[in-house]
């Protein structure tokens, strides 16, 4: 089965007031995008801001895509709810701006310590590690090869850092 992710990078300006559209239309635009894409394959939805969590989930996506944030915790309820209905999220683990971390261990212990945090907010934590996915917290087209070797090693290395802690 195959897996699109929509990027849209101005998913986290929609609820601002001068937005050029409404809320409710731009999640209708989004989900009649993936209405389209989900005769063939799972959909899922990428924005690098700090997104309302409540409105990309009112858009029906399979999968939440966004970087490992604190600006998550107030949609702990959302994301609980989300996961459990059969819901992924890939979450934006390693930076891709500003200078790429040599050590992975800072950010497999903030993605824990999110877990965590979530879990006290009441989510699910069994269910959210089991049905989540690591990636770069964005794009990596504008680096150089080593620069994304780099990331995607730290990617990997965040992953078995936080298998081992299971």
């Amino acid at each position: 089965s195959q897996l699109v992710v929509i990027d849209e990078p101005f998913l986290d300006d929609v609820m601002a007031s001068d937005f050029p559209i409404a809320p409710d239309e731009a999640v209708d635009l989004l989900s009649s995008a993936m209405a389209v894409l989900e005769q063939t394959a799972s959909v899922g939805v990428h924005c690098c801001g700090d997104v309302d969590v409540a409105t990309l989930i009112a858009a029906g996506p399979q999968l939440l895509s966004f970087p490992v944030s604190d600006a998550v915790l107030p949609y702990a309820g959302y994301l609980d709810r989300f996961v459990r209905d059969g819901g992924w999220i890939a979450w934006g683990a390693v930076a891709t701006e500003g200078p790429i971390a040599a050590s992975s261990a800072r950010a497999a212990r903030r993605l824990s310590a999110l877990w965590d945090e979530l879990a006290t907010r009441g989510c699910d934590v069994v269910g959210l590690r089991r049905q989540s996915l690591l990636t770069p917290q964005c794009g990596l087209g504008g680096h150089s090869v080593a620069v994304t070797e780099a990331v995607c090693a730290a990617v990997r290395e965040v992953s078995i850092a936080l298998s081992s802690r299971s």
